[in-house]
């Protein structure tokens, strides 16, 4: 590294923003959005911030993208949780069909619905949470937080 390099780095300590990031993220927090209607397009948003995570290392972006590809990860071992809660209830009405009783299982399909109504909320906080930083070309001071 040259001297002069050194000096520039110590007078602006920021490093230059990669070209295209900003939008990138904006691009990528727009397909979290849209699958509020189209589910599939998370997906597609999630392999773009893997894909570009590495390029935008030591960046406010990288901090982004890990903050995505956690919300995408989390909302759905919330929503399977939910779901097995679901299922595991529908063999309890089986049960139930034939006569026997499950006691405490009746209330499991409110406890899904309560999980199921907190994950859609909270994603829909990070995923907004995250539009606003980036609209201010802010980042996060911890991106692996859960709020």
């Amino acid at each position: 590294m040259s001297e002069s390099s050194i000096f520039d780095m110590m007078d602006n300590p920021n490093p230059p923003e990669p070209e295209g990031a900003r939008t990138m993220v904006q691009v990528i927090y727009a397909l979290y959005v849209v699958s509020f209607f189209y589910g599939i397009t998370s997906v597609f948003g999630l392999t773009m911030a893997y894909l570009k995570r590495g390029d935008y290392t030591g960046t406010i972006y990288a901090d982004h993208l890990t903050w995505l590809i956690r919300t995408f990860w989390f909302s759905i071992l919330f929503s399977l949780i939910s779901l097995a809660i679901i299922l595991s209830n529908s063999l309890s009405l089986a049960y139930l069909m034939m006569g026997m009783t499950m006691g405490f299982w009746y209330s499991l399909p409110g406890a899904a619905i309560l999980i199921l109504c907190f994950t859609v909320i909270w994603f829909i906080y990070r995923v907004f949470k995250g539009m606003f930083a980036i609209s201010k070309r802010k980042g996060f001071s911890n991106p692996k937080s859960f709020f």
